[in-house]
């Protein structure tokens, strides 16, 4: 298959997601529904999502590009996080680890095969050295501690096995020596006969009957097979075919390019960073440093102390300039740290919060059994947003 193919499938599967994830974003905004009327839509949310992940799978293992290979690659990750999550979702509303979509297989015309969710090719394919490397590692480690595989240990028979053996075996010789011996008396005897004599036409018609049913089942068969492979209720016999096999060796074409471009991608990403950190590296450094000397001085005029830095497992002033903000509106520049009025504020935050949890408690103990709310997704907007 070309690139344009690989494309085509591609929007029509974003197509396909935007869809699926507006009718995702409605569960959630419709709240706590009926269990019956829930149920259902989230079945039918569960096979678009798995239709889904086939078809990302397929282009994900194709495609070439590498910067459109890291999108597809985060919406096939959320397609599967977003699976599970309804699953659990599933399993609370049935009760059960079982759950029956058939309505929602006839709706969507799918069938059970293509609602079954698949394991992405590349778990193994991109994992391939480190599955080696793990399994070098476990042997070795076995050799060391001086671990050996077990070796097949020759069979040891008792004298009473041993001796039935050898009887069963010496008494079936004698069989076929005796049987032997009986053949060649019968063959003696129907010597001396007159076979023409014993030939008549009864002879002739039981072999005519035999003939004839044995040829009309094998018509009988063939017409059935027939049947069936024209109904599609059975498969064809097995041919090599030359477009499978060049299709194949196409495939494992398109993926040794990509991992030439890949390779490619990361050395000039490579390349283009050491060109940014030689022409502007040191204006940037010089640029976090005033604006963090700065901060820590206005720090120091508002609070009358110095900001407590992270420590250096924990990324040092970097992770304090990209979490705490180095501007005059920032968070720690408006100094809370200082005023009593802001201890005030928060402690009536927290009583306020405190009765709002306990009102929340109170209505959610009261809620009808029949309701149910779907779990917060964690990957839901990871989804959209990607897709866009």
């Amino acid at each position: 298959m070309s690139n344009k193919t690989y494309n085509d499938l591609l929007c029509e599967t974003s197509e396909i997601l935007v869809e699926a994830t507006q009718a995702d974003e409605a569960i959630f905004e419709a709240g706590a529904t009926e269990r019956t009327v829930l149920q259902p839509l989230l079945s039918e949310i569960r096979i678009r999502y798995t239709v889904l992940l086939a078809r990302l799978d397929t282009v994900y293992d194709q495609l070439l590009q590498p910067q459109k290979r890291i999108i597809v690659r985060r919406l096939l990750e959320g397609c599967l996080g977003r699976l599970i999550e309804i699953k659990h979702d599933l399993v609370e509303l049935h009760l059960s680890d079982y759950t029956y979509d058939d309505e929602a297989l006839a709706k969507l015309q799918v069938t059970p095969f293509e609602a079954e969710p698949i394991v992405p090719q590349y778990f193994i394919r991109e994992r391939e050295e480190e599955v080696n490397s793990r399994r070098q590692f476990v042997i070795d480690t076995l050799t060391k501690l001086g671990y050996e595989p077990p070796k097949p240990q020759p069979l040891v028979l008792t004298e009473q096995q041993a001796v039935l053996i050898i009887q069963s075996h010496e008494r079936a010789r004698q069989g076929r020596l005796r049987g032997q011996f009986m053949k060649e008396i019968r063959l003696l005897k129907e010597k001396g006969r007159d076979q023409k004599s014993e030939m008549s036409a009864s002879a002739a018609t039981a072999i005519q009957r035999v003939w004839r049913g044995f040829i009309a089942r094998r018509e009988t068969r063939r017409r059935k097979r027939e049947e069936q492979l024209l109904i599609g209720m059975d498969l064809p016999p097995y041919t090599p075919s030359l477009a499978l096999k060049r299709a194949e060796e196409v495939k494992e074409y398109r993926r040794t390019l990509q991992a030439e471009r890949d390779k490619e991608y990361k050395e000039a990403l490579d390349t283009i960073e050491e060109q940014l950190r030689k022409q502007h590296g040191v204006k940037i450094n010089e640029q976090i440093g005033d604006e963090l000397r700065r901060w820590i001085s206005e720090y120091y005029e508002r609070t009358e102390r110095f900001p407590e830095l992270p420590s250096e497992e924990s990324g040092g002033s970097r992770a304090m300039y990209s979490r705490q903000g180095t501007g005059m509106d920032s968070e720690l520049s408006k100094s809370p740290v200082s005023s009593k009025e802001s201890k005030r504020s928060k402690e009536s935050k927290d009583k306020k919060n405190n009765k709002s949890e306990e009102n929340n408690k109170v209505k959610e103990e009261e809620e009808d059994i029949n309701m149910y709310k779907c779990n917060a997704s964690a990957f839901l907007k990871d989804l959209v947003n990607t897709n866009e």
